[in-house]
């Protein structure tokens, strides 16, 4: 692997460190139960990344570029839950 490939590998292992320390959290919000992300259906796993995007959209339009990243983590997280819950069966 040259210099290059070793980079992005490297950016690469720091965003799905960053997406399963935002899963943990997800997880250990106070109101939160592995028994309702289990009833949900990928519709509603769907709807709840668009509440996410269109507010990472919202903060392109204010400007403010790290709190639309702020906004796709918890989207790709949201998708991550999704697929633990709906993709193996």
């Amino acid at each position: 692997m040259n210099r290059k490939e070793e980079c992005v590998v490297d950016k690469r292992k720091a965003v799905y460190f960053e997406i399963d320390e935002e899963r943990d959290y997800q997880n250990n919000l106070d109101w939160h139960t592995i028994k309702q992300d289990k009833e949900h259906s990928v519709a509603d796993w769907i709807i709840f990344m668009e509440r996410k995007l269109n507010q990472a959209k919202e903060s392109i339009y204010q400007l403010d570029e790290k709190e639309a990243i702020k906004q796709i983590l918890k989207v790709t997280t949201l998708g991550v839950a999704c697929m633990e819950y709906n993709m193996i069966k």
